[in-house]
């Protein structure tokens, strides 16, 4: 039994129920790569530099606005890999890419240690870097809507 592909397999379940909750499409035609984002530029000797990052999943909803869906279903959460995630947020976000809300897919027993993590992170971010950060949610893995408070 190969561990990864299960615990990834959980994980692309878990998305495909959250945009279905939401009525979110893909934004990209393969479901699995939605939340693949690629930037590029050129450094001041003209040479290409690339940047990607990874989300579980990304889509629109009815209204045309980015959401980002990122599942963390495998036991404890990483406080660092969470802080990682909305670390790139204002990358996105000065790259154009108007990044709507970020709905955190978790164990329902998770939730006090998620808003934790994410609460602190929210409350430096905004001021410190003078932009509006997209709003957060929780979904179960079903799916189902989990209070942040």
């Amino acid at each position: 039994m190969n561990t990864l592909n299960d615990e990834k397999r959980r994980e692309l379940s878990a998305v495909r129920a959250v945009m279905e909750a939401e009525g979110i499409r893909p934004r990209r035609s393969k479901p699995t790569s939605s939340g693949r984002f690629h930037y590029s530029d050129r450094d001041e000797k003209g040479r290409p530099r690339n940047l990607g990052f990874e989300w579980d999943g990304a889509g629109f909803d009815d209204g045309g606005r980015l959401i980002i869906i990122e599942a963390e279903l495998n036991g404890s959460l990483n406080a660092s890999h969470i802080q990682s995630h909305i670390a790139r947020l204002p990358l996105m976000i000065s790259a154009g890419d108007s990044v709507e809300k970020i709905i955190w897919v978790i164990q329902p027993s998770s939730r006090r240690q998620l808003t934790d993590i994410i609460s602190n992170w929210m409350a430096f971010f905004e001021p410190a870097l003078k932009i509006r950060m997209p709003e957060m949610a929780i979904r179960s893995p079903r799916g189902d809507p989990i209070p942040m408070e």
